[in-house]
């Protein structure tokens, strides 16, 4: 990471090259993975997840830049993602109270197989939910009140999803969402404290009553993120044979979405689990998924894609108005709260990739406006 960033300030402040932007890195990134497909185990499964990351971006991304410039249609489909979000996340709770807090209750089938899935895009709701709450635009149909109600659910249902890595990168997200807050308002410190104190201290107490109500100790807690729960061990064994693919194929990886062809060849075996039939289905990380994938140079750009959106997202949240900065904030954090879970899961999947190309399109659509 800090080689990249080292040569994107070289690259963009510099040398002014604008080349070095957004855009750049996402169709290079595609055309590497393109390329790679020559090299894969299977080239046909290779060549369709490709050509369906691209459909996703070209609709999504492509399609709202061009076809929806104006900011209406944008909260309209904000707000059709949140009351989308209210039913399955009502849904998913009713699933985990029935299910007597069972881990990975949370199925919400038919909409995600899944709890993780489950829980990012509560994420992604809760986060959506929460802005659109304090920001000035207004919705159509959605008020102060019922995004208060629909933030109360997809606060809980994120928790009782119980996905690990959707608590964490929760957290992450909300206390993130309170720092960017607190920064770019004008108000002062004694007037923010309490709404930022709520903000950052409320999830947390959340999902420790969550847990006390589900009848788990802290022990048991402890237990599930230690090197001693199965799952763990599992996904250690699966970090280990993606990086030997990666290192055995560095330049085109192993073809995209392959690694469930090759898991055999190149799996390490860390720890012996009772998951061990199931480990090749997939690397459990999406950074390394990627790498193993498709190499050290697709990796590079994809991390250095989303480098840019990062910074490029920062720099507008603080010179644009409050309207455009909160669209953005809502962006970024969401997507956010979805690289954070990227640590622990993949879940590039067709419901979740859609809104995270959406909202970095939300930025660009802003970004490219402001140049006009």
């Amino acid at each position: 990471m800090v080689p990249l960033v080292i040569c994107h300030f070289v690259a963009s402040e510099v040398t002014k090259v604008r080349l070095f932007h957004f855009y750049t890195f996402v169709l290079l990134f595609f055309l590497v993975s393109f390329l790679g497909i020559g090299f894969s185990n299977n080239p046909v499964v290779a060549t369709k997840a490709l050509f369906r990351e691209v459909a996703y971006f070209a609709a999504v991304f492509i399609g709202l830049i061009t076809f929806l410039p104006d900011r209406s249609y944008i909260y309209r489909a904000i707000e059709l993602i949140i009351i989308s979000g209210v039913g399955v996340g009502l849904l998913g709770i009713f699933q985990q109270l029935n299910s007597g807090f069972v881990l990975y209750g949370a199925h919400a089938s038919p909409f995600f197989n899944e709890h993780g899935t489950f829980g990012v895009m509560m994420s992604y709701c809760l986060i959506y939910s929460l802005v659109m709450w304090r920001s000035t635009a207004k919705l159509t149909f959605l008020n102060g009140s019922l995004l208060k109600v629909s933030s109360t659910i997809f606060l809980l249902a994120t928790f009782l999803s119980y996905s690990k890595a959707a608590w964490v990168s929760i957290l992450v997200s909300v206390l993130l969402l309170a720092i960017l807050w607190g920064m770019e308002s004008d108000r002062d410190l004694s007037q923010k404290i309490p709404g930022l104190g709520a903000l950052v201290v409320l999830p947390p107490v959340i999902l420790s009553l969550a847990i006390l109500a589900a009848g788990i100790r802290l022990d048991e807690l402890a237990y599930y993120f230690s090197l001693e729960y199965s799952s763990n061990q599992e996904r250690i064994n699966r970090f280990a044979a993606a990086v030997n693919m990666a290192m055995e194929n560095p330049f085109t990886g192993v073809g995209v979405r392959n690694y469930v062809f090759v898991y055999e060849d190149y799996k390490s075996i860390v720890f012996n689990t009772i998951h061990a039939d199931s480990e090749g289905l997939t690397s459990h990380n999406m950074y390394l998924k990627i790498l193993a994938n498709r190499g050290f140079v697709a990796f590079g750009l994809f991390i250095q894609l989303l480098l840019v959106y990062i910074l490029d997202s920062l720099n507008m949240i603080f010179s644009m108005g409050k309207r455009d900065r909160d669209l953005i904030i809502a962006g970024l954090v969401g997507n956010i709260s979805y690289m954070v879970h990227w640590l622990a899961n993949t879940l590039w999947v067709g419901r979740i990739e859609a809104v995270f190309w959406f909202s970095i399109s939300i930025t660009y659509l802003v970004y490219s406006q402001k140049l006009d």
